[in-house]
């Protein structure tokens, strides 16, 4: 299961790096559609508003279990260094597409090639036949590594300050997904701060 792994990550970061340079392109071509959908930033209310997508023929370069917008709606944009960023409202959102287009950019490169991850190098879920763990989620050194028959994951948190590496590696459930897609967040990628 490691060296399976290790056969897709090259595969894997080539096509990241292609995500990374192309998404400022990408995400010109969407769709907007009205659906009804559970959004965070709507004290997690099921609403039905306007989702954004890519275009069927780009769908890969967008995570396969969310729209392409969840950089807002998500309020992953409250995390951003950018103060005109951070602090985006609904109505700021609603009367800016230029304001629409970065955050789908920065979920492009969030999540960058989840799609593709999903799609080429998923592998069935499968129940979970040994847990390691040590220390606490969040709070210093941590570690979870679940082993299946056929695959694992490793989550890990390694303290850098106030900041932390974030490590996932092996193959990562999403909820509704039928799949688990491969997973390959190393250091240096993934300094996240801790809340």
């Amino acid at each position: 299961m490691i060296i399976r792994w290790l056969f897709y990550l090259i595969p894997a970061l080539l096509i990241e790096l292609y995500c990374y340079i192309t998404a400022p392109i990408v995400a010109l071509f969407v769709v907007r559609s009205w659906q009804t959908d559970t959004v965070k930033r709507l004290n997690r209310h099921m609403v039905l508003l306007p989702r954004d997508n890519l275009v069927k023929w780009l769908y890969w370069h967008q995570t396969h279990d969310n729209n392409c917008d969840e950089y807002f709606y998500g309020m992953f944009n409250t995390e951003s260094h950018f103060t005109w960023l951070r602090t985006a409202t609904q109505e700021d959102y609603d009367n800016s597409a230029w304001l629409r287009y970065v955050c789908r950019v920065h979920w492009l490169w969030r999540n960058c090639a989840y799609g593709f991850h999903y799609n080429l190098f998923s592998t069935p879920l499968e129940p979970v036949l040994n847990t390691y763990e040590k220390g606490i989620e969040g709070a210093g050194f941590w570690y979870l590594l679940e082993m299946y028959k056929y695959s694992f994951q490793l989550q890990a948190h390694i303290p850098l300050g106030s900041r932390y590496f974030s490590v996932n590696i092996g193959w990562k459930a999403h909820k509704n997904v039928p799949r688990k897609m491969y997973a390959n967040r190393i250091p240096p990628f993934g300094i996240r701060q801790y809340k």
